[in-house]
This record gives C-alpha cells, sequence and structure tokens, in this order.
C-alpha cells in the first residue's frame, strides 16, 4: 500500500506529525475565511477588553488597599479604646494627671481616625468602587461585542472535527462520521465483537472508521466500580480511680480515653476507560496478552536492568519446557521478548508470523518511546485485538465544538490547533501498536465493509453515547447521591431514526450506624458508633426518541430547537418523552 507506515514512531516525529499541524492550521484558517469574521475589529475590540480589564484590576487592587488601611485604622480605634479605659481604672487612684491626659489624647486620636475613614478613606474606596463598576461594565460590553464577532465562526465548529483532520493528515487511519448499526453487525458477524455492556459500564463516546481497510471502534466508557470506604467514629469516656498518696492518704481522680474505631463499607465509584478495538483477517487463532513491563520515566539503564533480569527468567521457562516436554520457543530478540511479554500466546506460528523482525523492532522503539513510555496493554481475541492505554483513558474523544468556543480569535486559534495536535498525538499512540504491524497494513479483510457516508440504522452503543450526553440529572433518580451509569435499549428502529428507553441507574444514600466493641485502658468494652454511608441501587427509565438529520450544528443553533430535553450531536437529533 502507498500510504502504508512501516516505522510508526520515526514517521511521526519526522513527518506525520508536522503535517497533522500544518493541516490543522489550514483547515482553521479555511474555518475563518467561510465564517467571515473580521480579524482586524475582533483584535482591536479584544485589545480594549484587555485594557480595561487591566484598569479594572488596578482598580480593584486600589479598593482593596483602602479597605486594607480601613480596615488598620478600625484596629487602631479598638486599641485606643482599649487603652483609654485601661488607663482611666488603671491610674485614676494614683497618677491623676495620666489618668486625665492620656485619655484624652488615645480619644483625640480614636476621632481623627474615625474622621480620616470617613473623609478620606470611604472616600476614596466609593470612587475606586464606583470606577470599577464603570470599567466592569465596560468590559461587559466589550466581551459581548467581542463574541458577536466571532459568532459566525463559533457556529461553523462542529461534530467530528479532530477525527476529520486525523484522516486528512495519514490517509492510513480513516474516521468515519458515523457508526451504523450494519457497522455493528459487521463486527459481531466478521470478529466476534460482543455487542453486550453489562449494567456496570456505560458507552460515553464511540467513533469508528478503519485502518488500512481494517475496521476499528474507538471507545470510552463510563464505569461503575466498588471501592471500600473508611469510616472513622471516636468515643470519650471518664471515670474515677482512688490512688494513694505517698503521705498515705488516698485521693480520687478523673481520667479520660478518647476510643477510636473504624469500619469499611462498599462505596460506588466511577471512572473512565478507552478501548480501541481494531478488526483484522490476520493470525485468526493467535490469543495473547501484554501489559506494560517500563515503569514511567525508566531510562535506558533501568531498562537494560528490567531486560537482563527478563531474559534469566526466558531461560529458566526454557529450561523448564524442555523437562516437561511442553512447547515454548523464545525468539532470538530477547529485548522484544520481555518488553513485549505475550508469553501467553497460543500459536507460536502465528505469533511469529506477526511480530517479523521489523514489527519487533518498531514494537521495542515504541515501548521505549519518550512521548508516553510504556503505557499500553495490547490483547489479541482471535481476530480483534485490543488497545488500552493511559494517555488514551484521559482523551475526551467525543470532541464537542463547545470546546472550541472564543470570543478572541487569535486565542481560538491557539487552543484549535493545540486541542486537535494533542487529540492525534493521543490517537496515534493508541494506534502504534497495531501500525507497528506490517502484516496488519497489508491484510485487508476478506469481507469488506463499505461506508457511504449515511445512516443506515442507528447501533445502540450509538445511541447510548447520545443518552451520556444529556444532564445525568434528567436521567436518574432525584434522590441519586453518587454518579450514574446510564443504559439505553432500543425498542423501535428505522433507518432514519429509532425509539430507545434510556435506563439511569444510580444510588441513593441511607446513613447509617455500627457499634463497634472497643477495649480501654480501664479493662472495660465500650461500643463506639461509626456512623457510615449505605448506597442502595435505585433506577430511572425515560424515553429518547432520536432522528438523523442532514442539519449540522449551526441549522440546529439557529433553528432554537435547544433545550435540557431536545440535543444535537453529530446529526442526530434527540428528545426525550
Amino acid at each position: 500500500m502507498d500510504d502504508e507506515i512501516l516505522e510508526p514512531l520515526r514517521e511521526y516525529a519526522t513527518s506525520l506529525r508536522e503535517k497533522h499541524k500544518a493541516v490543522t492550521e489550514e483547515y482553521f484558517d479555511e474555518l475563518v475565511k467561510k465564517s467571515g469574521v473580521d480579524a482586524d475589529a475582533n483584535a482591536e475590540t479584544v485589545a480594549k477588553y484587555k485594557d480595561v480589564m487591566s484598569k479594572l484590576n488596578d482598580a480593584n487592587k486600589y479598593v482593596k488597599k483602602f479597605k486594607n488601611i480601613r480596615l488598620a485604622l478600625i484596629f487602631c480605634i479598638i486599641a485606643l479604646g482599649i487603652v483609654e479605659i485601661a488607663t482611666f481604672q488603671l491610674f485614676s487612684g494614683t497618677i491623676k494627671w495620666l489618668s486625665i491626659f492620656l485619655p484624652i489624647v488615645c480619644g483625640l486620636g480614636a476621632i481623627a481616625l474615625i474622621v480620616v475613614i470617613c473623609v478620606v478613606i470611604n472616600k476614596r474606596i466609593k470612587a475606586g468602587s464606583s470606577q470599577a463598576d464603570e470599567l466592569r461594565e465596560q468590559a461587559n460590553q466589550l466581551e459581548q461585542e467581542a463574541w458577536a464577532q466571532l459568532y459566525p465562526l463559533n457556529s461553523l465548529y462542529d461534530w467530528n472535527i479532530p477525527g476529520e483532520l486525523i484522516s486528512k493528515a495519514v490517509p492510513q487511519i480513516q474516521i468515519d462520521k458515523y457508526f451504523d448499526s450494519d457497522k455493528f453487525k459487521y463486527f459481531e458477524t466478521n470478529f466476534a465483537l460482543s455487542g453486550e455492556v453489562d449494567d456496570c459500564r456505560s458507552v460515553y463516546c464511540v467513533r469508528t472508521g478503519n485502518s488500512g481497510g481494517n475496521p476499528f471502534l474507538l471507545v470510552r466508557y463510563l464505569t461503575q466500580d466498588w471501592i471500600q470506604q473508611r469510616y472513622d467514629g471516636s468515643l470519650t469516656v471518664s471515670w474515677t480511680e482512688t490512688v494513694r498518696n505517698s503521705d498515705g492518704s488516698v485521693d480520687v481522680v478523673t481520667k479520660s480515653e478518647t476510643l477510636r474505631a473504624s469500619v469499611y463499607k462498599p462505596k460506588p465509584d466511577y471512572g473512565f476507560s478507552t478501548r480501541l478495538y481494531y478488526g483484522n483477517d490476520a493470525a485468526p487463532d493467535l490469543r495473547f496478552t501484554r501489559e506494560p513491563v517500563v515503569p514511567a520515566g525508566a531510562d535506558d539503564k533501568k531498562i537494560q536492568a528490567i531486560v537482563k533480569k527478563g531474559e534469566k527468567q526466558l531461560e529458566k521457562k526454557t529450561r523448564e519446557a524442555v523437562k516437561k516436554g511442553t512447547q515454548y520457543n523464545k525468539l532470538a530478540n530477547s529485548e522484544f521478548e520481555v518488553l513485549f511479554g505475550a508469553d501467553d500466546r497460543t500459536n507460536e506460528m502465528q505469533f511469529r508470523m506477526l511480530f517479523t523482525p521489523l514489527a519487533q523492532q518498531n514494537e521495542v522503539k515504541i515501548i521505549k518511546n519518550s512521548v508516553y513510555g510504556d503505557d499500553f496493554s495490547f490483547y489479541k481475541f482471535g481476530k480483534i485485538n485490543v488497545i488500552r492505554s493511559a494517555h488514551g483513558a484521559s482523551l475526551d474523544i467525543d470532541a464537542n465544538p463547545t470546546n472550541f468556543l472564543r470570543f478572541d480569535l487569535q486565542a481560538a486559534r491557539e487552543f484549535f490547533i493545540d486541542y486537535n495536535v494533542n487529540y492525534f498525538k493521543s490517537v496515534y499512540f493508541d494506534f502504534a501498536p497495531l501500525l507497528a504491524i506490517p502484516l496488519y497494513q497489508q491484510e485487508e479483510p476478506q469481507q469488506k465493509y463499505e461506508y457511504c457516508g449515511k445512516r443506515n440504522g442507528l447501533a445502540e452503543w450509538e445511541l447510548e453515547s447520545l443518552a451520556n450526553f444529556y444532564n445525568h440529572d434528567l436521567l436518574t433518580d432525584p434522590e441519586t447521591a453518587v454518579g450514574a451509569i446510564i443504559k439505553t435499549k432500543i425498542i423501535q428502529s428505522g433507518e432514519n431514526g429509532a425509539t430507545a428507553v434510556i435506563t439511569g441507574h444510580s444510588f441513593r444514600a441511607y446513613e447509617r450506624v455500627d457499634y463497634v466493641s472497643v477495649r480501654c485502658s480501664n479493662g472495660n468494652y465500650y461500643d463506639v458508633a461509626v456512623p457510615w454511608i449505605e448506597y442502595i441501587p435505585v433506577q430511572k427509565m425515560t424515553q429518547m426518541s432520536v432522528n438523523a438529520t442532514e442539519m449540522t450544528r449551526k441549522d440546529f443553533i439557529d433553528s432554537d430547537e435547544g433545550s435540557d430535553s431536545v440535543i444535537f450531536v453529530n446529526g442526530l437529533k434527540a428528545s426525550l418523552q
């Protein structure tokens, strides 16, 4: 293939990174041109806004300074009052002149400070506050003007811009606009990908496409797990004891001790995880798992120590295999064998067919790279490959267009480029372990899926992703105490739409108390109350109607249809029933 990536790490560093950045810059400039935004007028407005904000900041500092002075003077007045009263009381019967003179001085001083506060300080605070209010009003007007100037550009941002830029820069990776039901069935039928997702995991966002003609799914999940939460309680116990003194007398003393107890109870915990599913017919009988080996920040010396230790373990494993009469053939490239792992592989011949010397070299370079390092897991289950990475877990793959909204054109350009550059870097390095294998790029699927650019029915995963764009408060029990997992089930489907039932799985919180028996130093046991929270699962069901439309995000904004119950995402308009 002409666009085959033979060395993914080198090609990213030498060409693809800069090519993608250039494509991104060109795309933004084209958006600006299409919007008709007057860049000079916006720059002038923003410059005025920044100037006013600078003056406002100075005005606020001025007001704060005199407020602090006023506070200090009030403190001095209070101190003078205290001195006046104390002097009168202490010296009125002994040093009469001091008991008269000093209170008069303190009183006059306090009056003078009050006059200064009322005549000077308060006047300056009032003037500074008035000026700050005027500047704040000017700043708000200028900001609104700048927003109005950039409205034509802000309304042009649409869904899947990062995916479009990746496809332009790297033809090897093509990202589709939609994930339809036909593509879903294609994955299930040809690559045995299960569409079942349990009730503790929700498809938060999904993107699909192909790499070298082979299909992939990039899925971000919101998952609910359980952690053990610690709860603490305490009880102060008092008692009396008799103590005999050295002179033979007896005293009764009171002693006390604070008893402490803890209990651990289950608490729901929520987090995101991202998976890249990649289908390829090559090595269909091979299964293996690969987990990160090199710790973050490890230098070459540390990596070599890991390899050296691993080589000894491989030699031991080889000897044991010979003794047991089992088959284990260590690869000649010990560095790859140790760093990549996958020693649970089920088909040695197909493993070697995939991981040629070039593929081994590529994988080692990716593992040792300075971009993300060895932060990825690689699982192969027959024709399905799964990549999970630490950097991918934090990637916001839905790329909501509202991320790009700005009122400063220059700031908008900088953010747009930075966001998309980082998006590309994250996605590319999820693909890198797959691109490292030349056979994957050379092997095209026996049965291809032809993406036609239109929705052919809606995949349930896409509907679940769509439901997650709603405020979860609308989809969950009113007394929900923590996060929620949103699940959908299609009850009616057509070519251009569907009706689904959304189930919001969440938890109510109930206060409970456990009593833990704790031994005191007086020899007795006491029950220490430990308050804790019990989380009881609850569900709420809501019906959602979804229609595929040809409208853009700008069309939807201009239609003024948006509300809490009506949303538009990537060509889909959804409404809650």
